[in-house]
């Protein structure tokens, strides 16, 4: 009886799962999403890999080793990398490839593929929020019982990301009236924790909706 691992079986193994692995792994820097259990997504993966072939298995057929051992190292682990790269970017396009000359699409996608390398993937809605350059700004909450919570998001603020729970610290505690609007800062405040499940509605802006009182001194 052959062995489980024989050379043949292995390679087949990686040939047809590694594909689809970086992929998926790829998409998942830019979509996050919750642990994978790729016991359950093995056919999925695999799938993927079939149609990866179908794209891009073409040139096997015109090389001749070493050529062919090249673009088989290539096709099996570097190319797939460039899979959801593509999709995201036309996501973002939507579609429209014309957008690739347009200044602020540029900036966008530039901005995109920068969160993947400094770990701040594609948001979901609770990241948006949060994604761009969020210090300085005010923050309030509607909590679930009916009160207002908020602050400035000084320097030390910080929001946590998908798959995280949603929590976002301020560091600059307010006082907040029945209706939602500054009173005046916190004495001594070290910050504020606010958890995302308790939240109904958040709102961020560049300035608060009325004279405030901070610690005896007008601002806005």
């Amino acid at each position: 009886m052959d062995s489980i691992l024989s050379f043949d079986k292995v390679a087949l193994f990686i040939a047809f799962f590694m594909p689809g692995f970086v992929m998926l792994k790829v998409y998942e820097l830019f979509v996050p999403a919750d642990e994978r259990d790729f016991t359950k997504a093995f056919p999925s993966v695999v799938s993927y890999s079939v149609l990866h072939y179908a794209l891009t298995a073409w040139p096997a057929f015109i090389l001749k080793p070493p050529g062919l051992w090249v673009y088989a190292y290539l096709d099996v682990l570097v190319i797939p990398i460039l899979w959801p790269v593509l999709i995201v970017t036309i996501r973002e396009t939507h579609g429209d490839f014309s957008a690739f000359f347009d200044a602020r699409c540029l900036a966008v996608l530039a901005r995109l593929y920068k969160d993947v390398f400094t770990t701040r993937a594609l948001p979901t809605p609770w990241d948006s929020m949060f994604r761009d350059n969020s210090q300085w700004l005010w923050i309030r909450a509607r909590l679930k019982g009916g009160g207002w919570v908020g602050g400035q998001m000084v320097y030390g603020s910080v929001s946590s990301i998908y798959p995280r729970a949603r929590e976002v610290y301020v560091r600059e505690a307010w006082i907040l009236d029945a209706e939602g609007k500054f009173v005046k800062r916190r004495a001594g405040t070290r910050g504020i924790w606010i958890d995302g499940a308790e939240v109904v509605a958040l709102e961020l802006s560049r300035g608060v909706d009325k004279t405030v009182e901070a610690d005896g001194e007008s601002t806005r």
